[in-house]
């Protein structure tokens, strides 16, 4: 397969293509700089060959480290050729089973990283730019899996995951063009609990996050009618969870990995409600802005520390005056609107006031984003400038 991804700007465009019975391909690319890239079944793609094998060299030639073989301008001109020789890869065979030895079904393998040891010591690379069903592959009915297309040097790192099992990391030293593999999965105690509000009663629907240490450990809850929940494949480095639901502020516990069944959270009232309109330079109004919650930060509270959420797709965690920051991506449905035609809009279920602040962003195509950060309710004015909406309006 071939694949050139446009390099120019922040929105990356991928356009692919699939080689015919000869090998060669062909990508109708509009004027501009592209990456290209070339893959296959059982192949080493030709960009990750090319980058783990340069890792490991302590000495370049002159001009060496300014090679961008897989850089291409499109202009004017005649067609762009570029020609890729792929090397067979290794294969990793293995099966998955439980502790007692029972095959597990279903789990799924990813490659996550590919390590290589190099003069500034082991450095782990990703594959980029290539399907990653690629180098991925789900355990049959009894428990075996295979991965291939692998650089065979080095050492690749697996991640599996099946419900009702911890996700494990296993490293598989590619010693040849053949490897095996024999991945043990520990049950993973369940995590449970209710979530009410202040006065005791159940809040259903409320989005409950338990991050791991990297963002694809996260996994993610919705309680039922009654409020309750239970998070069945929770990450190994689960230590602490959080909860938000509308109309009400984020509430989280600390784990310590003995307090995981019937946990409770209490979500804090959030009545205040924003109000404002948007409009254009011109005084017309901006239908069809997005009004977000980028950022909510809490100095008391159940966590005793910041706690905030991001709506990118960051997650994270990490210590700020001895308490707790965390970035919630937007599956967690945090306080967000769209201006109707009037250019208006209206935010419900915000913390504000009491130690508790947020930072709000207003975005819409053809203008530059405006950022605010508001510690008590009021009605806001806003107007937007034109330009990119992915740059920030630094204008005070």
């Amino acid at each position: 397969m071939g694949e050139a991804t446009r390099v120019a700007g922040k929105q990356r465009e991928r356009f692919q293509t699939v080689a015919d019975d000869t090998g060669r391909y062909r990508v109708e690319l509009s004027g501009g700089e592209y990456e290209v890239n070339a893959s296959a079944d059982g192949y080493v793609p030709a960009k990750a060959e090319w980058l783990l094998r340069r890792v490991r060299k302590a000495v370049w030639a002159p001009g060496e480290r300014e090679e961008r073989p897989f850089q291409i301008v499109v202009g004017a001109g005649p067609a762009v050729k570029r020609d890729f020789a792929l090397s067979p890869g290794a294969e990793v065979r293995g099966i998955v089973t439980d502790e007692s030895g029972r095959p597990l079904a279903g789990a799924t393998i990813r490659l996550a990283l590919h390590w290589i040891d190099s003069p500034q010591g082991r450095t782990g690379w990703a594959y980029m730019l290539v399907p990653a069903e690629r180098f991925s592959a789900v355990s049959d009915e009894t428990g075996c899996f295979r991965i291939g297309g692998l650089l065979a040097e080095g050492a690749a790192e697996f991640e599996t995951r099946c419900r009702g099992f911890s996700t494990a990391m296993t490293e598989v030293p590619l010693v040849s063009r053949s490897c095996e593999a024999r991945i043990v999965l520990k049950a993973a105690p369940a995590i449970s609990g209710i979530v009410t509000d202040e006065s005791g009663s159940p809040v259903p629907g409320a989005t409950i996050l338990c991050p791991g240490a990297r963002e694809w450990e996260d996994r993610y809850e919705t309680a039922d009618q009654t409020g309750r929940f239970k998070i069945v494949d929770p990450a190994q480095r689960c230590l602490w969870l959080a909860a938000w639901a509308p109309g009400h502020g984020w509430s989280g516990l600390r784990l310590n990995g003995e307090n995981t069944a019937d946990l409770k959270v209490v979500l804090p009232a959030a009545s205040a409600i924003l109000r404002g309109a948007v409009r254009d330079e011109a005084g017309r109004p901006v239908a069809g802005a997005r009004v977000v919650v980028t950022l909510l930060r809490r100095k008391t509270g159940p966590l005793n520390g910041v706690l905030a959420f991001d709506v990118e797709e960051r997650t994270g965690i990490a210590g700020e005056s001895g308490g707790i920051l965390v970035h919630l991506p937007a599956k967690t449905g945090g306080p967000l609107t769209t201006t109707d035609e009037r250019g208006e809009f209206c935010l419900e279920g915000l913390c504000l006031g009491d130690g508790c602040a947020i930072e709000l962003a207003v975005a819409a195509e053809g203008f530059l984003t405006k950022r605010l950060n508001l510690d008590a309710v009021r009605s806001l004015d806003l107007t937007l400038r034109a330009g990119d909406p992915y740059e920030d309006d630094e204008e005070e």
